[in-house]
Order: structure tokens, then C-alpha cells, then sequence
């Protein structure tokens, strides 16, 4: 079934690959010759810790299998296991979710499980797109199934429809932008620091002299003015991202679900974007619900759902019920979030800034105000400033000195 890269030259059949090896494999020999998942099958059976080198390597075997055929002259086509996955498995999910109440639990359970399962086997890649397909996936297969299944019940105006339709479309715009923004600082000659001077002429703060909120890292009782890694002087509220591994001006945090750095160029795109998702996602579960069940009018103008007897009794019903469960999951996290920054920018205060000063014991209020916060200048000041839009602007880094802090 095997045979040496020598042929590698040669055009491969729609089931023959190059696999990791470098050696000639055939589609039929997937489940076949496998020393490292036999290895870890009978490690676990025999109830023996695995090593973590194990567990990559077969993560790596079996993404490397997971092919398709295809007449290209290259032969098979290596399947990304975290775009697919959501991408495959959602659809599936959701029409399992609409035979009754117990298919949505269990089914939604399994998902989960899942993705939370391959989240952690993928832990050792610094870039994991896992959850920012699943977030693309499901919006997407969300909204078409309130474009076909929902409005063919034929029950929601006109302008209801494009209403939602121009709310998700925002969205998505919104979503392009946080991912199109670049936070990296921009380095220029003067700034770039020899690390073979870097023992000589490192850049350093004792912990006692910094009596504000920094957001750069505190090792060894001293505040690390300069990064290691991208070898320039971190201004503040910079940060190293050890996912993007790279230092983001004014960054705030990573977001998994989006697979990108929140930072200042994009802060305010993110959460414009969690405002436009959380509204598209109440006003597109309430246009379902209502159409769903039997609703009640209220100052002749709202309505809300009251009679609710008939969920489930066909399959398209069963769908809108689980694309309404999945969208309440998603939006509840999404409330969250939207609190947690609504918090944070109030006070001009950095999900960074935020961890340093729980380190530092220096919050509030169970946690929600902050000490020593040099930065707040006021409710709306803070506001007002964090609104303006400062995206046009080029940071060039500046190598850090006391006056800077």
C-alpha cells in the first residue's frame, strides 16, 4: 500500500497522498498501519498515562488521514479537521435536534463535548481556528435556516425580513473589520534591540516604583518594560500574545471565537460587533418564537409569545426550536462578554490591565472597580474617547523610559 518518495514526482491517483512521512499512502490503508494510535489505545486501556508527545502525534496522524478524494494530478486533499469539523457537524446536529426535546439536548451535549474535547487536543497549536469556525458556521446555518424554514411559514412581514437580513449583514461587516485591523506594533530600526545586548541593557521597573495599573508583566519584582520575543520596548498597555506571537499596541485580550487580538485598532469594531450580534440574535429568536408559537400583542405593537403547545410536531418546527435553543446558548455568552467590556471601558481599564491589578489585589466593588487607575478620566470621557474613531492612526513604538509610565 506504501511506497517511497521517490515516486513523489510522479501524478498521484484521486485516493493516493504524500503523507507526513514523505511516503506514497493509499485512501484504503486509512485504518491501516498505525503504530502510534494503536500505541495510544492500548495505553489507555490499559488505564497508563499517556505522554503528551503521543497524544500530538496521533492528532497529527489522523488530521493527515482525513482526505478527499480529488482528480488534480496531486491526489488527495487534506481535510482542515478545524474548519470541518463545525462546518460538517453542525447541519447534522440540528436536523438529530428536531425530533423532540431530548434530540435537542442530547445533541447539542454531544457537540459541545466535542468541540471542547478537540479544543484540547489542538491546545498545542498556537493558532487554533476551532471556535472561529464554529462561530462563522453557526451564524451562518442560523440565518439561512430563518431565511428558508422561518419566513416560509409565511407569518413575519416584508420588513421584518430585511430588517434582519441588513442587521446580519452589519454583523458580518463588523466581524471583517476586527479581523482586518492590525494591532502589531510597527517596529522601526532604533527601536529593534540586540538580544545579545539585552543582559547589558535590559529595560527593567522595580515593582515598588510602579504604584499604577500597568498592563505590562511583572517577573521578579520587576516590571518588564522590553519583550523578549519581538526583541523591541513595550509601550504602555502593549502586550505579547503568545497565540499571535507577536506584541499587540494596546491589547486587551485574545479572542478565541473570532481568532484574532483585540487591541486599540479594533477594540471598538469588537464590540460594536458583539452589540450588533447580541441584537441581530434577540431580534431573529423573537421573529422566530413568535412565528413558532401563538403570540399576544401588546400596545399594538409587541409582540410575545403565549401559547407554545405545538413545538415539534413536524420537523421544520423541530428546526427553528433547536435554532432557537443554539442561538440563546451563543447569545448568553455573548451577554457576558458584552458586561465584562461594558465594565472595562467605563473605567478605561484593558482585560490586561484588569489581570495585573488582581494580581496586584488592587479591585473593588467584588471585583468590578479598579485601583490605581491613571487612565480613568470619567464615565462619559471614557466613553467618548473609546467611541472616537482612531483606527487611521499609525503607532510607531517608542523605546520606554520612566517619563512614558
Amino acid at each position: 500500500m506504501k511506497k517511497q518518495a521517490s515516486r513523489s514526482s510522479d501524478a498521484l491517483c484521486f485516493c493516493e497522498y504524500d503523507n507526513i512521512k514523505g511516503e506514497r499512502s493509499h485512501l484504503m490503508a486509512t485504518l491501516c498501519d498505525c503504530d502510534v494510535i494503536d500505541s495510544l489505545c492500548d495505553s489507555c486501556l490499559r488505564c497508563q498515562p499517556v505522554p503528551e508527545e503521543k497524544l500530538i502525534q496521533a492528532v497529527e496522524t489522523i488530521e493527515d488521514r482525513i482526505r478527499l478524494p480529488f482528480c488534480n494530478g496531486r491526489g488527495a486533499i487534506k481535510m482542515n479537521f478545524e474548519l470541518a469539523y463545525p462546518a460538517i457537524t453542525l447541519p447534522f446536529t440540528l436536523c438529530l435536534a428536531a425530533y423532540g426535546p431530548y434530540w435537542t439536548f442530547f445533541s447539542l451535549l454531544s457537540f459541545f463535548t466535542v468541540l471542547i474535547i478537540s479544543s484540547r487536543l489542538c491546545r498545542y497549536r498556537k493558532r487554533n481556528r476551532l471556535f472561529f469556525a464554529t462561530t462563522l458556521s453557526s451564524s451562518i446555518y442560523l440565518f439561512a435556516v430563518f431565511i428558508v424554514v422561518v419566513v416560509g411559514f409565511r407569518k413575519i412581514l416584508l420588513w421584518e425580513i430585511l430588517l434582519m437580513a441588513t442587521l446580519y449583514l452589519i454583523t458580518l461587516y463588523l466581524m471583517f473589520q476586527v479581523k482586518h485591523n492590525s494591532n502589531l506594533l510597527r517596529v522601526d530600526r532604533k527601536n529593534y534591540r540586540n538580544p545579545e545586548k539585552l543582559s547589558s541593557d535590559g529595560r527593567q521597573l522595580n515593582v515598588r516604583q510602579v504604584s499604577w495599573i500597568d498592563s505590562r508583566p511583572i517577573i521578579d519584582d520587576n516590571l518588564q518594560l522590553f519583550c523578549g520575543q519581538c526583541k523591541v520596548d513595550r509601550p504602555p498597555r502593549s502586550g505579547h500574545c503568545t497565540r499571535c506571537d507577536c506584541c499587540i499596541f494596546g491589547r486587551d485580550h485574545h479572542c478565541i471565537w473570532l481568532d484574532v487580538c483585540i487591541g486599540k485598532h479594533n477594540h471598538r469594531s469588537f464590540f460594536l460587533f458583539l452589540f450588533m450580534f447580541f441584537t441581530t440574535g434577540v431580534y431573529g429568536v423573537h421573529l422566530t418564537t413568535t412565528t413558532l408559537c401563538t403570540p399576544v400583542i401588546y400596545l399594538d405593537w409587541f409582540l410575545v409569545p403565549a401559547d407554545c403547545r405545538f413545538l415539534y410536531t413536524d420537523f421544520p418546527s423541530g428546526l427553528c426550536v433547536c435554532s432557537v435553543v443554539l442561538s440563546c446558548i451563543g447569545l448568553s455568552f455573548i451577554l457576558c462578554l458584552l458586561v465584562q467590556q461594558f465594565v472595562l471601558i467605563s473605567q478605561n481599564l484593558t482585560s490586561q490591565e484588569y489581570h495585573r491589578a488582581r494580581q496586584r489585589g488592587w479591585l473593588k466593588c467584588w471585583g468590578l472597580l479598579a485601583l490605581h487607575n491613571s487612565n480613568d478620566k470619567g464615565f462619559l470621557k471614557n466613553w467618548y474617547n473609546f467611541l472616537r474613531n482612531k483606527r487611521t492612526q499609525r503607532y510607531k513604538v517608542a523605546v520606554a523610559t520612566d517619563e512614558d509610565v
